[in-house]
């Protein structure tokens, strides 16, 4: 049944390319990791999204060229009722990991999956919902790809930056994520999860500044006493690099580029 999906969705996702206008968004990431006076040369990140209408397509690009579907799904608008119903590979909205995946979106050098790993990767196929309520958004996934003999259900509602995430193998997640813009340049980015269901503070937080002359500031804590700093700086629009280092003492130099 997962197979037959994917190539359904496939089939209409590039039969459609010929008659409608497509979009294309691309970045890809370089990192220079040092642990344990050990250096190596990676890419956590190569990514194309290709969108014709209402269908979507995000595929990654691993360092050995092997290439992996991250998100295959169709988004149907109820009109009205402001709500889309999206069918297919997608997120789960269990939390806000699934967007740091992305260099662009993430100034670290990692994404902290400790808390938002109830779904491996964090997607599955099945049926999404998503609606606009008076003063807040709710978010609904349900799925039995996970687990054939098991039903997943997950759900999400949040308002402004803050949101609580729930699901149905006990897993309570609050979590935050704004922006907050000092003038025309400058900026400072907070996000964070914390674990509401663990009996032991399980939580993470990071904060990152952008400044009017290309300098970008990043630091960050959580519950394993972890702290992380890095600065970096613009090259140009689409390209930038950071330099970060962990209490654990590893240090990385990452340059990220949108393709697109």
């Amino acid at each position: 049944m997962k197979k037959l999906t994917a190539l359904l969705v496939t089939l209409i996702m590039f039969t459609s390319i010929v008659t409608a206008q497509t979009q294309f968004n691309g970045e890809m990431s370089t990192a220079i990791i040092n642990q344990d006076n050990q250096t190596d040369v990676t890419m956590p990140y190569v990514g194309i999204d290709v969108g014709v209408n209402d269908w979507k397509l995000g595929i990654n690009v691993s360092s050995d060229l092997t290439f992996k579907v991250e998100e295959m799904n169709f988004t149907y608008n109820m009109g009205m009722l402001n709500t889309d119903i999206i069918f297919g590979l997608q997120p789960t909205p269990y939390g806000i990991t699934w967007d740091l995946r992305k260099p662009t979106v993430n100034m670290f050098s990692t994404v902290p999956g400790t808390i938002s790993s109830t779904v491996t990767d964090g997607t599955a196929n099945g049926i999404g919902l998503s609606t606009d309520l008076w003063l807040a958004t709710l978010d609904v996934f349900y799925s039995n790809d996970i687990n054939p003999y098991e039903e997943y259900l997950a759900y999400r509602v949040s308002s402004g930056m803050f949101g609580v995430s729930f699901d149905n193998q006990n897993n309570k997640t609050f979590d935050w994520k704004t922006d907050i813009v000092f003038g025309d340049s400058l900026s400072l980015n907070v996000m964070g999860e914390y674990d509401l269901d663990s009996d032991e503070d399980s939580y993470w937080t990071r904060a990152t500044l952008n400044t009017p002359n290309n300098f970008i500031f990043t630091g960050g804590y959580n519950s394993d006493e972890d702290f992380e700093y890095g600065v970096g700086y613009k090259l140009e629009k689409d390209l930038f690099f950071i330099v970060d280092c962990s209490d654990s003492d590893v240090w990385t130099i990452r340059f990220t580029k949108t393709l697109f």
